[in-house]
């Protein structure tokens, strides 16, 4: 029998691709684009990849307000 396959990220993922970054945090990859250009998410470049270390998007997160 054949398990489904869920398009999940490894949690021991050490740099996520932008649209992974996006799905991983539940916003769009023009906001995560917009925080990086900002300055307020860092990111490294391998090529013409852009790739978000963990760290830096937890960092990130934890950065955002906990109430609006």
């Amino acid at each position: 029998m054949k398990t489904a396959q869920t398009n999940t990220l490894p949690e021991e993922a050490l740099a996520y691709r932008v649209s992974d970054a996006a799905k991983a945090v539940g916003v769009s990859t023009m906001f995560i684009y917009r925080e990086i250009k900002a300055g307020r998410l860092g990111c490294r470049y391998a090529g013409r990849s852009i790739l978000v270390p963990a760290d830096e998007l937890k960092s990130w997160l934890d950065s955002l307000p906990s109430e609006q």
